[in-house]
């Protein structure tokens, strides 16, 4: 499976976020606004590099009919990392962040 480019991930994500609140993914008008794009050409492009990837799957006949296939994982830049010891409350908040992004995390005791 190929990876994606910002713009393909940042409408991958906006689609899910939005098929979790909505229940049905969003129009073509709604994720040319979110995207920030000037036409829903460009929606076309996106969505169809996103299909040939494998990411999501589209029926063609029917109006917000987007089912995603896939989800890529997330990666850790060096800038991510953090490298002094946290406290507590913020390793927790790192942990609930990390897992949401959908990395496996166990605390190992010190």
């Amino acid at each position: 499976m190929m990876g994606l480019t910002l713009k393909q991930r940042e409408l991958l994500d906006f689609i899910g976020e939005r098929m979790a609140v909505d229940g049905v993914s969003p129009s073509f008008e709604e994720m040319k606004d979110a995207m920030g794009l000037k036409s829903k050409s460009g929606i076309h492009r996106l969505l169809s590099a996103l299909e040939e990837r494998g990411f999501i799957q589209r029926i063609h006949d029917r109006a917000r009919a987007i089912e995603i296939l896939e989800t890529p994982r997330p990666r850790l830049r060096p800038r991510d990392i953090c490298a002094r010891p946290l406290r507590n409350e913020q390793t927790d908040t790192l942990i609930a962040e990390m897992k949401a992004r959908g990395f496996h995390v166990e605390r190992i005791a010190a």
